[in-house]
């Protein structure tokens, strides 16, 4: 495994403010490379991320309210109670990715890629990304990406799942209180003491 690499809170700084130079295309600007930081913890709030590279980074616990993340790479990334409340994921990167009772109320994940790392390691192993847990209370995940994923026990009331695909997905245990599930994609999906959920004409189920 890639060892994970501390970051001082000058230096997190210094990446941030390069990186706002560099989305604004002002001089001096430089992406942000955070590939298998360790930020857990770290309050980002609102800040702009989108398109950084944290390819399998550590932001356990993190506070990104409001953060911008959109076409960031998160691959294989650990966000396990991380606080991503109305946060903006369109187009991340986050397959494999560890989400584990993370609070994504009102984030946007339209088109988010929440798809299996496959064919890892010598035994070609398979690593869907883990949202178990989470809350998930009226964010966006149209279009979004999930097939294999681990959603058991999430809370998706009032989201909108509008051509998403979560084929052969865990939803086992999922509150599906208010949510859009338009065209869903569900087969294969393990449904096993779901909660209210109705499937509209147009969406493929079991």
């Amino acid at each position: 495994m890639q060892p994970r690499l501390p970051i001082s809170p000058a230096e997190l700084d210094r990446v941030l403010r390069l990186h706002e130079l560099y989305r604004s295309a002002r001089a001096g600007g430089q992406r942000a490379l955070l590939s298998y930081a360790d930020l857990s913890g770290a309050d980002l709030n609102g800040r702009d991320l989108s398109e950084a590279d944290l390819t399998g980074a550590l932001l356990i616990g993190a506070r990104l309210e409001r953060i911008n993340l959109t076409g960031a790479i998160l691959f294989a990334g650990n966000l396990s109670k991380a606080d991503l409340r109305n946060a903006t994921l369109v187009r991340a990167d986050l397959r494999g990715a560890k989400l584990v009772r993370a609070h994504l109320s009102g984030a946007t994940l339209l088109r988010a890629n929440l798809m299996p790392l496959e064919n890892v390691g010598d035994r070609k192993y398979d690593f869907p990304a883990n949202l178990e847990g989470a809350k998930l209370g009226g964010a966006d995940l149209r279009e979004a990406r999930m097939k294999q994923a681990k959603l058991a026990s999430v809370d998706l009331s009032g989201a909108n799942l509008e051509s998403a695909d979560l084929r052969d997905a865990d939803l086992n245990n999922a509150n599906f209180r208010d949510v859009t599930v338009i065209k869903t994609q569900f087969d294969g999906a393990s449904l096993r003491d779901v909660r209210n959920l109705r499937v509209y004409d147009g969406t493929k189920g079991q």
